[in-house]
């Protein structure tokens, strides 16, 4: 059993809070069968994340009872640079199994995902197919009371189609799920109750095909409401165009003043030059008078030495 009590989650964005739910409070019972609806970016991800313990609300708190899944889906789960047989087993080893049940799960994941020999090569080598098989592999290995499904069960070719409905078949009679799938028909076949997600409100709906009624009904007013908005354009704003100053005014009426050029004379120049104005004078100080050096009186010649 899951029960939400006064659940707030939120993301911080430059805008401020963009709440995934707000102020949320539900149940689900044991073995019940639910389906999840939503348009795409509302958090139908975030939401089995929290229902699986994966992600904490920011308000609130959430009661669970009995075994969950880790969110099984196409895109989480499996690590790149291992094998799958080194992907199977840390997941058994996060489920607390030995050494014999985590062999026995193995020749099980390695069987029913029909990889052959790619199950000891990286999965980085893997086709999306393939990593989509050896997922729903894994998750069909264990048994738990609540299975959190995200976009897992129609994967593969139509044999192996066939064979994943088989053992969900299986699954379904002994546990619970919350499951997510833009498959509409999937969704009524295999769930009873649905919960409906839209701008951070979660409605429960005893009877899925309830909630895909609604689900159905709120993305057509949606896709009415964008051509009404594209209709509308508005129209383009009259340029603004500066006044014209006083020296702009005086220069048009002096060229309107002169007179028109004629014919084969050339044009004037006109060029929008400052009025020149005489240089400020500059200020020097008095000089004194010039006076010469004295001259320096010369000196007699002293007499030369005479040698003993």
């Amino acid at each position: 059993m899951i029960t939400l009590h006064n659940v707030s989650k939120y993301y911080l964005t430059n805008k401020g809070r963009n709440y995934i739910l707000r102020n949320v409070s539900l149940s689900i019972g044991p073995n019940e069968k639910v389906g999840v609806l939503g348009r795409n970016g509302a958090g139908k991800s975030t939401l089995l994340r929290l229902f699986a313990g994966v992600d904490i609300p920011d308000e609130g708190t959430i009661v669970r009872s009995g075994s969950i899944s880790w969110p099984m889906g196409l895109a989480t789960g499996l690590q790149a640079p291992l094998t799958g047989r080194e992907n199977a087993r840390f997941a058994c080893r996060i489920q607390g199994l030995g050494r014999h049940r985590t062999e026995d799960k193995l020749k099980f994941i390695h069987e029913f995902s029909e990889i052959g020999e790619y199950f000891e090569m990286p999965v980085r080598t893997y086709s999306s197919g393939m990593r989509a098989r050896l997922n729903f592999a894994i998750a069909m290995a264990f048994q738990f009371d609540f299975y959190i499904i995200d976009e897992l069960t129609s994967v593969g070719d139509q044999l192996f189609r066939k064979k994943s409905q088989k053992v969900f078949k299986e699954k379904r009679e002994k546990c619970g799920f919350i499951k997510v799938s833009h498959n509409l028909d999937e969704l009524v076949r295999e769930c009873d109750s649905g919960l409906l997600l839209e701008d951070g409100k979660l409605v429960y709906y005893p009877v899925i095909k309830d909630a895909v009624a609604d689900y159905k009904s709120s993305m057509a007013a949606s896709t009415r409401k964008k051509p009404a908005k594209a209709a509308g354009k508005r129209k383009p704003a009259a340029k603004k165009t500066a006044k014209a100053g006083p020296a702009k005014k005086a220069r048009k009426a002096a060229a309107a003043k002169k007179p028109a050029s004629v014919p084969g004379q050339r044009p004037a120049l006109v060029t929008r030059s400052k009025p020149k104005t005489a240089p400020p004078a500059r200020q020097t100080a008095a000089r004194a008078p010039h006076r010469p050096a004295p001259m320096m009186p010369r000196s007699a010649a002293s007499p030369k030495r005479q040698s003993p």
